[in-house]
């Protein structure tokens, strides 16, 4: 494992990695991850991609370790630890005496939240920065100011600098060393030399390009500056000229302030750059200063393209884009941020949100408000830079009447009373009250207005009650629902919640529509079971099974079913729960008196999977936790409510639940 990163975001830690594509010969399936602070600790064993959000850390500054595995469960090593790192030492410098000494001294490194510095590690080099012979480690204890005398400098000598901060997590066999990026500083002992430039700094434009520049350095007596050498490394040791040619170009200095390009990298690339002064001194003697050095890195992947955002209706806003400009085989995914307009305050929606369909809804919105949203690209080095903002409008006020309300269900029924709850109304102006009803009941408005449930008290033992509800605004109201009926016993149980009865039309062919009591958290599978003449159940095979699928299915998306559904269009009959399904019942082919039951079955998807499946007792796991894990609905193998088709001497149909 190598890569592997960790971040911060709002006190949540992103840990990304880059993927193993396979471990002893074989496919890896998932990853297992690890966090340590004093002792490792498994805190994710079946992590599938690249990235793992830890939202349940209070450790400060943890560190963490991945391993792959792969279809045989079989782990690879663990990852080399990742934690957070302390800031680099400030105010480096250094001077050369005629005692032959050199004097380095530095400021301990801003803090950084959960990093405690334990030292630092000072190294120096005659070549320019080519090789590194250390100096001394861990020297002093956390503090504001340190100083270190390297008495081995010789005199006509340049030396280079460079110290970093040390910090360790955790402590016996599992500590962590964490260290800095280094600072850099030189001394030079009797030399006549220029002064080194100064202000350099490498700033990425692009994917490809980085520009680079510098300030003339301070005059030194007797030398005269003729110029620059300027070069680029990948590893940090082996260097090339700028611009490159056949011999070193010595760039001009006959200007105060410069500048040069670099346009020969690639995507998410990192160089490490240097550059010195070239001048004569006495004697015309050629001359070069210390070199300055500095760090760029490209972009891996661009910003996404054509992010819009769309107003679609009073509480939500329909976001679309386009791939980026550059690395989209990179791109693992998409974070979205957003935030109100005014006062501005950003909050992240999504981190690793699906490549594709690249389109997003943010419900739940406030009418009649501005909200602003940024994308970028995740892959497996972090983050890519953010699109240019889009910014919508939810709409205001209602500006007709609401539909009707969807999804009229029971949800608890008592000896004396029954709950019901519905679902809004999905077209049509804004709900801003309801109303329910029943066979005895007068319309009656719900408190508070806004409110998607009641308890209806006062009920008979024993009774049959249908209800109904309706939405209003300052509109008017809308239709009532659709009804349901509900039989109680003396106990205080619930009979029977019948779905809407079999309607058999004139000419032999049924409608039997099925809902749901309760909405499933996952997709469904029904299967239409039938019991009868074959004169009635030939057209059923053809209908037996159908796909029904939830408003907001959390796996699969709703977007896979609706789009990226692989078998047959008939078998893709994915509607939201709450419409139901509608089965056709030809009964042109009986002579009459013919009856058949028909019942559904439910399943959940994917259900080739759920055979032979262990219970949570067997797995040590609480019921909903292994439900949430293998993708169980609690309507997984009920039977819905049977139907009885008859069909009449004339062949026309009747039914009856």
């Amino acid at each position: 494992m190598v890569g592997v990163r960790a971040t911060e975001r709002q006190a949540v830690k992103i840990l990304t990695w880059q993927a193993v594509e396979a471990l002893n010969g074989h496919v890896v399936s998932h990853y297992e991850v690890q966090r340590s602070a004093n002792s490792w600790t498994t805190v994710a064993d079946d992590v599938v991609g690249t990235m793992y959000v830890d939202m349940a850390s209070e450790t400060v500054n943890p560190a963490y370790r991945v391993r792959a595995v792969n279809i045989f469960d079989v782990p690879g090593p663990w990852s080399e630890p990742s934690a957070k790192r302390p800031g680099a030492p400030g105010g480096f410098s250094t001077s050369g005496s005629s005692d032959a000494q050199a004097t380095l001294s530095w400021s301990a490194p801003d803090a950084v939240n959960g990093v405690t510095v334990t030292g630092y590690d000072v190294d120096f080099s005659q070549d320019g920065g080519n090789t590194w012979t250390s100096v001394a480690t861990a020297t002093g204890q956390p503090g504001t100011s340190f100083t270190h005398t390297d008495s081995s400098l010789a005199a006509d000598t340049v030396r280079q600098y460079r110290v970093r901060a040390v910090s360790t997590v955790g402590s016996g066999s599992e500590q962590v060393v964490v260290k800095s990026d280094w600072a850099f500083a030189a001394a030079t002992r009797d030399y006549l030399t220029p002064g080194a430039p100064r202000n350099f700094t490498a700033r990425a434009i692009n994917q490809s390009r980085v520009d680079l520049s510098w300030r003339e350095p301070e005059a030194v007596a007797d030398v005269s500056l003729t110029g620059y050498h300027l070069e680029f490394s990948t590893d940090g040791n082996t260097w090339n000229w700028l611009p490159a040619g056949q011999t070193r170009t010595v760039l001009s200095a006959t200007t105060t302030s410069h500048e040069h390009t670099d346009d020969t990298l690639a995507p998410g690339a990192l160089r490490q750059y240097r550059v010195r002064a070239v001048g004569t001194g006495a004697g015309n003697a050629d001359f070069e200063s210390v070199w300055v050095f500095a760090n760029a890195a490209t972009e891996a992947v661009g910003q996404p393209q054509n992010l819009a955002a769309t107003a679609d209706g009073r509480g939500r806003i329909d976001l679309t884009w386009d791939q980026p400009g550059f690395g989209a085989g990179r791109v693992t995914g998409y974070r979205i941020d957003y935030t109100p307009a005014s006062p501005e305050s950003w909050q992240t929606l999504e981190h690793g949100y699906r490549t594709s369909p690249r389109r997003y809804e943010h419900t739940g919105l406030l009418p009649g408000q501005e909200y602003c949203y940024q994308v970028a690209a995740t892959y497996a080095g972090g983050v890519g830079p953010f699109a240019a903002r889009a910014c919508a409008t939810t709409e205001g006020a209602p500006a007709d009447l609401p539909g009707e309300p969807e999804n009229l269900r029971v949800t608890q029924v008592g000896r004396n009373f029954v709950k019901l709850a519905w679902d809004k109304p999905s077209v049509g102006g804004e709900a801003e009250y309801y109303e329910w009803q029943s066979n005895v009941h007068e319309p009656r408005e719900v408190k508070p207005g806004t409110a998607t449930g009641v308890t209806v008290i006062g009920l008979a033992p024993g009774s049959n009650y249908e209800f109904q509800v309706r939405a209003g605004n300052s509109y008017g109201h809308s239709e009532w629902s659709r009804s349901i009926q509900v039989t109680l016993n003396l106990t205080g149980h619930s009979v029977k919640v019948s779905t809407q009865e079999l309607e058999v039309e004139k000419g032999g062919s049924g409608s039997f529509n099925v809902s749901l009591i309760q909405a499933p958290r996952w997709p469904l599978l029904v299967y239409f079971h039938s019991i009868g003449p074959e004169c009635l159940t030939e057209g059923l095979v053809y209908q037996q099974h159908r796909i029904l699928l939830p408003t907001n299915p959390m796996y699969p998306s709703k977007e896979f079913w609706e789009d990226a559904w692989w078998g047959p269009p008939e078998d893709r009959y994915a509607l939201p729960w709450n419409e139901g399904l509608d089965l056709q019942i030809d009964a042109s082919l009986c002579q009459g008196g013919e009856t058949t039951v028909v019942e559904p079955i439910f399943n959940s998807l994917p259900f080739s999977e759920l055979e032979g499946l262990p219970m949570w007792e067997e797995l040590g796991l609480d019921e909903e936790d292994w439900r949430e894990k293998w993708g169980v609905d609690r309507l997984d193998g009920t039977t819905g409510p049977s139907v009885k088709v008859t069909v009449t001497d004339d062949g026309s149909g009747t039914g009856t639940q």
